[in-house]
């Protein structure tokens, strides 16, 4: 089953607040998956960047 912060991260827009939140609320394994869904999907390309920048930042710390 999907987790609700993979259900929003998948499908609201990179841009959105709403994204954004759920990007906030996500732990490092939900947007591990969230990545492995999206890969290989066309017209993703920012929002792969979006997490993968997110998963950069919490390495950092």
């Amino acid at each position: 089953m999907m987790s609700n912060n993979i259900s929003w991260l998948m499908t609201t827009p990179p841009g959105d607040c709403n994204f954004i939140s759920a990007l906030k609320r996500a732990t490092d394994e939900e947007i591990q998956a969230t990545i492995s869904n999206l890969d290989g999907k066309s017209g993703v390309k920012t929002k792969l960047k979006a997490l993968e920048a997110e998963l950069r930042r919490r390495a950092r710390r």
